[in-house]
């Protein structure tokens, strides 16, 4: 009778340890899920920012190649969100600078091509993405962004 009962308790042991490793590998599964999904969105808002950056930078250098006395603008058009997450675009002396607001802030500063030597004056701007449009402005030798 003995041999039965420990029979019945071993077999219950088994479907418990059983059933442990199969949450054990369900939970390994979506850690390694979470942790490439997390890199990949990373490479993805780093791809994103790179391009927005290059974007803004060559109409800066297209509107910086117009004469001096010259009074113009550019408007853009831009995303509202990068990678699911609100952004703020700022120029000063120092070059571009776009940000990504967020639980992780990741940030692309970039220096505007060979303009850092001219005679160009970038004034402090700031735009967030919410507004979903960049207006970049150059009066006489000063570009602003707005």
């Amino acid at each position: 009778m003995d041999s039965k009962r420990l029979k019945a308790q071993i077999i219950v042991i088994e479907q418990v340890l059983l059933f442990g490793m199969g949450v054990a590998i369900f939970l390994i599964c979506i850690m390694a899920f979470n942790i490439h999904n997390s890199y990949f969105s990373t490479i993805a808002a780093n791809d994103q920012l790179n391009e927005l950056s290059a974007v803004i930078s060559s109409n800066i250098v297209k509107l910086s190649q117009l004469e001096e006395n010259t009074d113009s603008f550019i408007t853009m058009d831009i995303p509202e969100k990068i990678a699911n997450r609100e952004y703020t675009i700022k120029l000063d002396s120092s070059g571009l600078e776009i940000t990504l607001h967020g639980l992780e802030e990741l940030s692309k500063s970039c220096s505007i091509f060979s303009l850092e030597q001219s005679d160009l004056i970038f004034k402090s701007g700031e735009v967030y993405s919410k507004s979903k449009m960049l207006m970049i402005y150059k009066k006489g030798n000063e570009i602003i962004i707005i």
